[in-house]
């Protein structure tokens, strides 16, 4: 079971990073839009509940976009995880 444990961990810290990113990416972009709109259009509950609503969804989004990483990297065999191309795709 030692021979995963590097594999599956790199791939986890790739995972991580993406989802990382795309969270700050995305919050973000809801305070340009929020600024933008102008934060005296809003009261204060309703900046709330728009990012409260926002971040609810951002985690849904990203739930779905990183469910592909997830199964390939549980499926991928070691033989095709230790090739050099895999290596390329994780950096």
């Amino acid at each position: 079971m030692k021979l995963f444990a590097s594999s599956s961990r790199r791939s986890i810290n790739f995972i991580a990073f993406l989802a990382t990113t795309a969270l700050t990416i995305w919050f973000a972009l809801r305070v340009v839009l929020w600024v933008y709109t102008g934060p005296t259009q809003m009261s204060f509950t309703q900046s709330l509940a728009a990012f409260g609503v926002g971040a609810w969804f951002d985690a849904w989004t990203l739930a779905y976009l990183i469910v592909p990483f997830i199964l390939l990297s549980v499926a991928m065999p070691s033989r095709w995880r230790a090739s050099r191309f895999s290596h390329f795709l994780r950096w």
